[in-house]
């Protein structure tokens, strides 16, 4: 400034720090700025401002410097805090190690057990698999010597009932065979007996000889061949409806006999109509005797039925038999239908 004394001034540290970040001038221990100060009022006003603002901002920088120092109380505190938690963390991270590892101890000595457990289960199960299978087994030999045995056995007792059924078909087969010699011998002579009977006669009465089943079966074939015999009586004979039955198959091829006494010889219906099959055959029979026999009415109704057609029978009696009122009439019927003439005798 013209017309005043320039004025130099040494400033303090502070002030010189407070001017350097107001300012922008260096200030340093070495090289001591002065400042020409125009005007010592303003320099002082400014310096008193710049002690106020200075002390303004170290109250403030006291201020951050007591809060810093608080943060980092509460900082500390808080890591103190964490640290605690940490350890707190780490006490129970340990305790739930120790306390898993007891856990972990105990489920691998409870496994340890099962285990054993089931291993020895399993062994008791596979020994009495195995006693059952050896069990299994002795009964299955047992089973297979009993099949052997019963097989065996079986065997035997075929062999001894094919050699019995042998000895006994060779015993029954000998019997039959004796049987048919015996049959044969008897046939034989049966033959030769009736044939002798029969022979050079022509009229032949056999009186209370039975002649029953093959016997008479000889007999009917005897006269069957017969050439002379005409007149034939057979008295209580017992022939029956089989005997009766035989000789009327006789009759049917037999060209000789003329008359034929059948008297007491328990001859049925079955006879009766047998007799009557052979009339419808035979055209050489004059006279045919049946007192004191059975037939009944079919027996009278079949003999009547073939005396329609036979011409030649001349005399039929029937006494002492079962034919009845039906049987009578239908005998009656048959006698008018004849042309030729015909007694029938004794319908009783």
């Amino acid at each position: 400034m013209a017309g005043k004394k320039d004025t130099w001034v040494k400033l303090d540290s502070k002030t010189r720090r407070f001017i350097n970040s107001i300012q922008g001038i260096k200030v340093t221990k070495e090289n001591v700025l002065d400042i020409a100060v125009e005007d010592w009022d303003q320099v002082l006003e400014k310096e008193r401002q710049a002690t106020a603002a200075a002390e303004e901002a170290a109250k403030k920088v006291q201020e951050l410097e007591e809060k810093a120092k608080e943060e980092k109380r509460k900082h500390d505190e808080e890591r103190e805090a964490s640290k605690e938690s940490m350890k707190e963390l780490d006490r129970l991270r340990q305790q739930g190690i120790h306390e898993k590892g007891e856990e972990m101890a105990n489920l691998r000595r409870k496994y340890n057990d099962d285990w054993k457990q089931w291993e020895a289960s399993k062994e008791a199960e596979q020994r009495a698999q195995q006693e059952k299978e050896e069990e299994a087994k002795r009964h299955l030999e047992a089973e297979k010597k009993r099949l052997e045995d019963d097989f065996a056995q079986e065997i035997e007792r075929v062999r001894d009932s094919a050699q019995r059924d042998y000895k006994a078909a060779e015993k029954k087969i000998a019997e039959e065979a004796e049987q048919r010699r015996i049959k044969a011998d008897a046939e034989a002579d049966w033959k030769k007996e009736f044939e002798d009977l029969f022979r050079g006669e022509d009229s032949v009465t056999m009186l209370s000889k039975v002649i029953t089943g093959d016997a008479v079966k000889v007999f009917a074939d005897v006269l069957k061949d017969n050439t002379t015999v005409q007149e034939l009586n057979i008295f209580n004979a017992k022939l029956g409806d089989a005997g009766v039955e035989a000789l009327a198959e006789a009759l049917k091829v037999n060209r000789t006999l003329n008359h034929l006494d059948m008297d007491s010889n328990e001859i049925d219906d079955a006879g009766a109509e047998a007799l009557a099959e052979a009339l419808k055959a035979n055209n050489m029979l004059k006279r045919l005797r049946l007192p004191y026999n059975k037939i009944g009415v079919a027996g009278a109704e079949a003999l009547a039925e073939a005396l329609k057609a036979h011409k030649t029978l001349q005399k039929l009696s029937l006494f002492e038999n079962k034919i009845g009122d039906a049987g009578a009439e239908a005998l009656a019927e048959a006698w008018k239908a004849r042309q030729a003439a015909l007694s029938i005798a004794s319908l009783r």
